[in-house]
């Protein structure tokens, strides 16, 4: 039998911190992931290698030469400047929020910022269905 240990950190508590309750309740819910065969262990990778990473994978032969050579540059000159050295696992909504209003108060066209914002959607959106990011993809 093959033991593996993992460390995760347990979720705050709003006034006081991580609580015994709390951790409890998280391990719970692990353990019960684990029972059922649905936990997958988050990796860890940057913005900037999961974005090369899915042009070359996951895109490349998907798109018209066009789309993808947009995509490569949308990438290079607007998301990874902004989000590059970024663990993947930390990007949030709120962080995207915050940097498509910088971005429109820096003058930004509202149909480029659009145009990005469909482009990390699907990059996101991989990172989840391959097991790269912890966020859950909503159903439609």
């Amino acid at each position: 039998m093959v033991k593996k240990r993992k460390r995760e950190t347990v979720p705050l508590n709003e006034k006081r911190g991580p609580t015994k309750e709390l951790a409890e309740k998280f391990l719970a819910k692990r353990l019960n992931s684990v029972h059922e065969k649905t936990y997958r262990e988050v990796k860890d990778i940057t913005f900037t290698d999961f974005a090369d990473k899915w042009l070359k994978t996951y895109v490349l032969g998907q798109l018209k030469p066009k789309t993808y050579a947009a995509y490569e540059s949308y990438l290079r000159v607007h998301l990874k400047p902004a989000f590059g050295a970024l663990a993947l696992q930390a990007m949030t909504k709120e962080l995207i929020q915050e940097w498509m209003a910088a971005t429109l108060a820096a003058g930004a066209a509202r149909k480029s910022v659009k145009n990005h914002l469909v482009l990390l959607k699907e990059m996101l959106g991989s990172a989840v269905e391959v097991g790269i990011s912890w966020c859950r993809r909503r159903r439609r």
